[in-house]
C-alpha cells in the first residue's frame, strides 16, 4: 500500500518511496477486464452539477461533462506518466508543462505570431444517445464542429477571458481551423481552449441546452441517469475512438460498463461510503481525514503530495482599507500562516507558497532570497502588526466582512482568521455562501460595501498564470493595477520560448509579492485514496485541467480480487 507524503512538482519527482506494484497497476501477463462498475467522489461531488450550457460560464458542471466532452488537449501520461518513462507524475492540477502534452481532439497544433493551427484528429464520431433517448444522430467530428462550440462559447458570459484573445475563428478545411489572435501572440489562449475545463468540445445541436438530458459527446461514455441530489451514472460508449495498449496488446475503450458519481453533501458520509467499499476511488480527499482512513481502512492505497494550490486571502486593493499597501502589509504580519498549516494535520509545510510553486526553481524565489522587506512579511507579530496599522492610520483598527464557502474547513479557517485579527483590532463578520454562489466568478461579492477580503484557493503550479494579475483581467480578483506588472504580463504572454517566458514570470511575481495583493495562508496538501481492485491507476491526477476522465476510461475492476476481499 502507499501512504506516503512528499512535495511532488516539476522536478517531475514522483513519490521518492511510492512502489507501483502496490498499487493498481497492470501487472504483466494480467488480461484487462471489460465490464464492472467505478463508484467514485472528489471534491465537487457535495451539490448538484449545475447549468451544463458551456456558454453560461459556469465551472462545477465540466468536472460532470468529462465523461461525456472531450478537449482538444490532454497530458500525454501513457508516454511520460509513470506507466510510460516516468518523467512527469501527472500530481500537479491545473498545469502540465507543454512538452507532456499531446492531441486528443486535435491531430496537431501549431502556434504563430498571429494565430493558432488547429487539426482536428479524422475518424472520431459524435454518439448523440443520452439516457437512451435520440439527441443527435451519430457523425463524424469536423473542424466546423469545433468553430460553432468556440464561437458559441466566445459569445456568451463563459467565454469573455477568450473573446479578449481571440480574433476572428474560422475552418480551413474539413479537419483544419485557425483562431486569430486578437492583440498579437496570446500563449495563454492555447490553455484556455486548449485543456482548461471549460474547452470541452461539445456539438452544435445541443448550443443553448442547459439541460442534461442533452448532453452528448465524442468522450468514453453517455449519460445513463442523473437523479437530482443523488447521482449521475454513465454508461460506456460502444463508438469511443480512442484505444490504449496493455502489456503490447491493444484494447478499445473504455474497459468500464458503468461509472457512477454520488452526490453526497456530507464530507463524512462520503468518507464512510469510502471505507465500507461502497466508493471505490475518493480524489482530492481533505488531509483531516487520513489520519482515520489510515486506521480504520488499512487496506486503501493513497497517494499524497503538498499539492499544487494554496490558501489565499483576496485582498481587494481598490476600497479602504486595502487601497493602503500598508494596511496589507500589516495584515500580512498579523496572519499566523503556520496555524493555518497546522488545520491540515499533516505536519510542517513550506511557508513561502505563493505565488509560484516551490517545485519549480526556474521561477521560484526562495523566502530567504526575497527582498527584506518582503521576507519580513512572512513572521508573525501581532504586537508589530498593530504598530503598522497604526502608521497607516488605523489606530483603532476596522471592521470587514469575509467570504468563505460552506464547507466545514474553509469555516474552520474563516474562524481562525476572525480570531488573529481580533488581536490587532480588526473585527471580521464572515460571510458563508454556496458552492455554486462562491464560484460564480462573477465578482457578485464586490458588490457588497464592506464585502473586501476572501478566501480562495490559489493555483500554483502553472508559472503563466501570474498574468491573471494584469489590470482588468477576469481573474484579477483583488482589482489590482501596477504599470511595471501590466508591461512584463505582455511580454509574458508574447514569449514562445519557455526558458524566456521563465524569466519574466519570475520578474512579475516579485512585483506582486512587493504589492501585497494575498495574503497566503497555507498550502493544499491533496491525496487520493482507493481500493486495490481498481486496475491500471498508477496515482495520476490531472491529465486535463484537474480532471482524470482520460485515465478512467483505461482503468478495470479486478472482480476477483474484490470478491476476495468481501465486497
Amino acid at each position: 500500500m502507499t501512504k506516503k507524503f512528499s512535495s511532488i512538482g516539476l522536478r517531475f519527482c514522483l513519490i521518492a518511496t511510492l512502489s507501483l506494484a502496490s498499487i493498481g497497476v497492470a501487472v504483466p501477463g494480467e488480461q484487462p477486464q471489460y465490464g464492472g462498475k467505478l463508484t467514485y467522489v472528489d471534491w465537487f461531488s457535495n451539490v448538484d452539477p449545475g447549468n451544463p450550457d458551456i456558454g453560461d460560464g459556469g465551472w462545477y458542471p465540466t468536472q460532470w461533462l468529462g465523461n461525456i466532452q472531450e478537449r482538444p488537449l490532454v497530458g500525454d501520461f501513457e508516454t511520460y506518466g509513470p506507466r510510460g518513462t516516468g518523467e512527469y507524475p501527472f500530481q500537479l492540477d491545473v498545469y502540465i508543462p507543454e512538452q507532456y502534452l499531446k492531441g486528443n481532439l486535435l491531430e496537431s497544433w501549431e502556434i504563430t505570431p498571429k494565430k493558432l493551427i488547429w487539426n482536428v484528429r479524422p475518424g472520431i464520431i459524435w454518439q448523440g444517445l443520452n439516457q437512451g433517448r435520440r439527441v443527435m444522430k451519430d457523425r463524424e467530428l469536423t473542424a466546423a464542429d469545433v468553430v460553432a462550440d468556440l464561437l458559441y462559447f466566445k459569445a456568451g458570459p463563459g467565454g469573455k477571458l477568450f473573446k479578449g484573445m481571440s480574433g476572428d475563428i474560422y475552418k480551413t478545411g474539413r479537419y483544419s481551423l485557425v483562431i486569430e489572435f486578437k492583440k498579437g501572440l496570446d500563449i495563454y489562449m492555447m490553455y484556455v481552449v486548449g485543456q482548461e475545463d471549460r474547452s470541452q468540445i461539445s456539438p452544435p445541436e445541443i448550443e443553448g441546452s442547459s439541460s442534461w438530458a442533452d448532453q452528448v459527446g465524442t468522450g468514453p461514455f453517455m449519460l445513463k441517469e442523473y437523479v437530482v441530489g443523488s447521482h449521475m451514472t454513465y454508461e460506456r460508449n460502444p463508438n469511443y475512438w480512442a484505444k490504449t495498449t496493455v502489456d503490447g496488446v491493444e484494447y478499445n475503450l473504455p474497459f468500464l460498463d458503468e461509472v457512477v458519481w454520488p452526490i453526497i453533501p456530507d464530507e463524512s458520509t462520503r468518507i464512510a461510503a469510502l471505507r465500507s467499499g461502497r466508493i471505490d476511488y475518493y480524489d482530492r480527499l481533505p488531509s483531516t481525514f487520513w489520519g482515520n482512513l489510515d486506521k480504520t481502512a488499512p487496506k486503501l492505497e493513497s497517494a499524497r503530495s503538498f499539492g499544487s494550490g494554496a490558501d489565499v486571502v483576496i485582498l481587494r486593493t481598490t476600497t479602504p482599507p486595502f487601497d493602503n499597501l500598508e494596511v496589507r502589509r500589516a495584515m500580512t504580519v498579523a496572519t499566523d500562516m503556520k496555524a493555518f498549516a497546522d488545520l491540515h494535520h499533516v505536519g510542517s509545510l513550506p511557508k513561502h507558497t505563493y505565488p509560484i510553486h516551490p517545485d519549480n526553481p526556474d521561477v521560484y524565489t526562495p523566502l530567504k532570497e526575497l527582498p527584506e522587506k518582503i521576507r519580513i512579511l512572512y513572521d508573525y507579530n501581532p504586537e508589530k502588526a498593530k504598530q503598522m496599522l497604526k502608521d497607516a492610520g488605523y489606530p483603532n483598527g476596522f471592521t470587514i466582512q469575509h467570504q468563505t464557502r460552506s464547507i466545514p474547513e474553509w469555516q474552520d479557517r474563516a474562524a481562525l482568521l476572525k480570531d488573529m485579527w481580533s488581536k490587532v483590532g480588526v473585527t471580521v463578520e464572515i460571510n458563508v455562501v454556496d458552492d455554486t454562489t462562491f464560484y460564480s466568478y462573477d465578482k457578485s461579492w464586490y458588490k457588497k460595501k464592506n464585502l473586501n477580503t476572501r478566501q480562495h484557493g490559489l493555483e500554483l503550479a502553472d508559472p503563466v498564470s501570474v498574468i491573471r494579475m494584469a489590470t482588468g483581467h477576469h481573474f484579477n480578483f483583488p482589482e489590482w493595477s501596477n504599470k511595471s506588472f501590466d508591461k512584463l504580463s505582455k511580454k509574458i504572454v508574447a514569449e514562445i520560448d519557455f526558458s524566456k517566458r521563465n524569466k519574466l514570470v519570475k520578474e512579475a511575481s516579485l512585483i506582486m509579492l512587493d504589492e501585497t495583493i494575498y495574503i497566503p495562508l497555507a498550502f493544499t496538501p491533496q491525496a487520493s485514496f482507493w481500493w486495490p481492485w481498481i486496475k491500471n491507476y498508477y496515482a495520476e491526477i490531472n491529465i486535463e485541467d484537474q480532471q482524470l476522465d482520460p485515465v478512467i476510461a483505461r482503468v478495470w475492476i479486478d472482480q476477483a480480487l474484490k470478491a476476495k476481499m468481501g465486497y
